[in-house]
């Protein structure tokens, strides 16, 4: 991750308690670690290839019921209409991201399904609630993701507040063909109100995304845009120290922040 990559280095000093950073570390205080949910990878489809029993599936209608509102939109006019649908990674912070799981039927004229995103974890939920898989096994479902000729198309459409603007974007293991991310371009361009981008989720995405002539945008573009997060604030104090060595500044105490001076 390119913010992995920073300039910013932390070790300990030689003595007990002392904290040392580079001097050219200290203007990168400003750089964060993503949160959890910017860096996840989709659900991959390995990971729930059970169908729901009956015990469970009657249970999800009953939480359905009690959610009110539509399963799933054929078009999405506005704002109001995509957060009515959307789920929301780190509500109320900095990094929230809202978004929406969409399924795209190429045997039905290619009919776009916006999904009620937290009624449905995962899009095959919806598929298979719906019919729309030919079959139940976890062979026909990986095909969803790796057949050039598959039936459907699983994707996500999130808002991206520090591009700003929409992008949607595969499983990264999804070996989406140039005339499917074309077709899924299209298919966005005409019921969704806002312009949309495709995020690229792998090297292979984005070598797709070029033969389709399609722009898009990286992960590790979204990562530069961010701004500065404060984790696990607090107050603490101490004297902010720039020294050339620590073993030859023998005054340092414990609550010294310590800042190597390199130049």
């Amino acid at each position: 991750m390119p913010a992995s990559r920073a300039s910013l280095r932390l070790r300990r000093a030689s003595r007990p308690g002392l904290l040392a950073l580079t001097a050219s570390g200290l203007l990168a205080l400003s750089v964060v670690l993503p949160a959890a949910a910017q860096t996840a990878r989709k659900p991959s489809p390995y990971e729930n290839a059970r169908p729901l029993r009956p015990d469970e599936r009657a249970a999800q209608q009953t939480a359905d019921a009690k959610r009110g509102g539509p399963a799933y939109l054929e078009q999405i006019g506005g704002k109001a209409q995509f957060q009515q649908l959307a789920r929301v990674y780190n509500p109320g912070t900095p990094l929230e991201i809202p978004h929406v799981l969409f399924v795209i039927d190429r045997k039905h004229a290619d009919r776009i399904y916006y999904l009620d995103t937290p009624r449905y974890t995962l899009h095959e939920n919806f598929a298979r609630e719906r019919r729309l898989l030919p079959g139940t096994d976890k062979a026909t479902l990986i095909a969803q993701y790796k057949d050039p000729d598959r039936r459907l198309l699983f994707g996500t459409l999130s808002w991206q507040r520090d591009l700003p603007g929409y992008t949607y974007e595969f499983w990264e293991g999804d070996r989406v063909t140039p005339a499917l991310l074309r077709l899924t371009q299209d298919k966005l361009r005409d019921t969704f109100y806002a312009p949309v981008q495709f995020k690229a989720n792998s090297t292979i995405h984005e070598q797709t995304a070029q033969a389709a002539g399609l722009a898009f945008v990286t992960q590790e573009a979204l990562l530069r845009e961010q701004t500065f997060l404060p984790l696990n604030t607090g107050r603490a104090e101490g004297r902010l120290r720039i020294v050339k060595s620590v073993d030859d500044t023998p005054d340092l105490a414990p609550t010294d922040i310590v800042v190597l001076d390199r130049s």
